[in-house]
């Protein structure tokens, strides 16, 4: 199995070397294990710079939930939910512009789930730091396990399933783009407005984990602007109709998903800008419909179970926040390298405090390389 994951991170760099690319700038994609099998949209920027494009994410991520169970309110069902698996993600995106203002693309994001490396790491640092390990220690180090369970039974065909699980078709119409006579043009993918929708196209089975089974969509806007003459902005937000999904039947799951999304980019020297992005998507499923099962008595023990549980990135918004750097290799030719982790504004984890997280992913880290021809 080392030899295999080896051997598949050995092609994905070479492939990824072998194709590099500037197009759109395009943000780390939505990693939650029910949001990845609807396919949930990130954000752009608002232009293109070239006419064709190829874009390559590798992205590793540690996901980590206890096994929690809620109690439907509504028809007394149990839905059961658990994760604990380390995500290898490789996403090819190739793009070409139709016209001056309208651009088309195609994209296939491929998982590889497995045991990882990073329980440990991720263990140690918040004993250092003094976080809370919320029953960490209490689990096997290193595991491939995903479920989900409606009153005792599972409903995925696999506890880790890897692959590709749909193929994703975006057109992007920029309507307002700078004039000659603007600054920047430098980096005119970063400045204007557009549209875009994207239509996601099953190649899988929902019980594969991979896929919802069905044909869903998204529609999204995108701004860009340049502030006090070094700092770029941009800014996304998507509302994607999801498709029922036979892995949550029964479950209070809401229709429609919101994603919010800004970005800051900042020129540090010819080469290189820092970046810094906030993402925040709306809840899957209602929580006013479902009744958390705790298997703690005090306060105190029931609040670290339902933080450490998959209960806050179902219920509540997630949100997620990046930072990291880009390299101008050559003209057309990028390296962003970006770390990633969860966070949301609120007090879920009951621990007092402003920020809560979700654990989908705890922490994940991203390369994306660009290339234009």
């Amino acid at each position: 199995m080392e030899l295999l994951l080896k051997t598949k991170v050995l092609f994905a760099l070479g492939l990824i070397f072998s194709q590099m690319s500037l197009s759109s700038e395009i943000s780390y994609r939505s990693s939650h294990p029910i949001a990845w099998m609807h396919g949930l949209p990130s954000g752009e920027s608002p232009g293109w710079k070239t006419k064709r494009w190829f874009l390559t994410e590798l992205q590793h991520g540690n996901y980590w939930n206890t096994d929690s169970s809620f109690t439907d309110l509504r028809s007394g069902d149990t839905h059961s939910y658990f994760v604990d698996f380390e995500q290898l993600l490789l996403h090819m995106e190739a793009g070409f512009e139709v016209s001056e203002n309208l651009s088309l693309s195609v994209g296939l994001p491929v998982v590889y789930r497995l045991g990882g490396i990073l329980d440990r790491p991720l263990d140690d640092w918040h004993v250092f730091v003094g976080a809370d390990r919320f029953s960490r220690p209490s689990f096997p180090e290193n595991k491939n396990n995903w479920s989900v369970k409606k009153n005792g039974q599972e409903q995925l065909a696999s506890s880790s399933s890897s692959g590709l699980g749909i193929a994703v078709l975006k057109a992007k119409y920029w309507f307002y783009q700078p004039g000659d006579e603007d600054q920047a043009l430098d980096k005119k993918e970063l400045l204007g407005a557009a549209v875009s929708a994207q239509l996601k196209l099953p190649l899988r089975g929902a019980q594969s984990g991979l896929s919802t089974g069905n044909m869903e969509a998204s529609v999204l806007g995108h701004f860009g602007s340049q502030l006090f003459s070094r700092l770029y902005f941009w800014a996304s937000a998507g509302l994607t109709k999801k498709a029922s999904n036979p892995v949550l039947e029964g479950w209070p799951v809401n229709t429609w998903a919101q994603m919010y999304e800004t970005w800051f980019e900042v020129p540090l020297a010819e080469k290189w800008d820092f970046i810094f992005q906030l993402r925040y998507e709306s809840p899957l499923v209602e929580a006013g419909h479902l009744d958390f099962q705790y298997t703690a008595v005090t306060d105190k023990f029931q609040d670290a179970e339902r933080a450490a549980s998959g209960w806050n990135g179902l219920t509540a918004w997630r949100g997620s926040d990046a930072l990291g750097f880009r390299y101008h290799i050559k003209e057309d030719q990028t390296l962003s390298l970006f770390f990633q982790e969860d966070f949301a504004l609120g007090g879920n984890d009951g621990r007092k405090n402003f920020l809560y997280v979700h654990g989908s992913p705890d922490v994940a880290l991203v390369a994306q390389f660009q290339t234009a021809f």
